[in-house]
């Protein structure tokens, strides 16, 4: 499946982006993978949606990727 990468509105995202598309077509199946940027995933909890910077669709997974334009060290306690 063929889908527009060019669709975030943050440049760092969308180098993200080109680099997650690049890198999931050098895998061996990579006819098998579906990237869908910038969806809104519906909460019907509180009946509103979120906004997911990258979808990964895959025959045995489903991935929601949250892009980060983050410098530094991250510390966990």
């Amino acid at each position: 499946m063929e889908l527009s990468i060019e669709r975030s509105i943050h440049k760092h995202e969308q180098e993200a982006l080109n680099k997650i598309d690049f890198l999931l077509k050098k895998q061996q199946d990579s006819n098998q993978l579906a990237l869908f940027p910038c969806c809104d995933l519906m909460d019907y909890s509180n009946k509103s949606f979120n906004e997911a910077d990258v979808v990964l669709l895959s025959r045995s997974f489903l991935a929601v990727i949250e892009l980060k334009h983050w410098a530094g060290t991250i510390e966990i306690d």
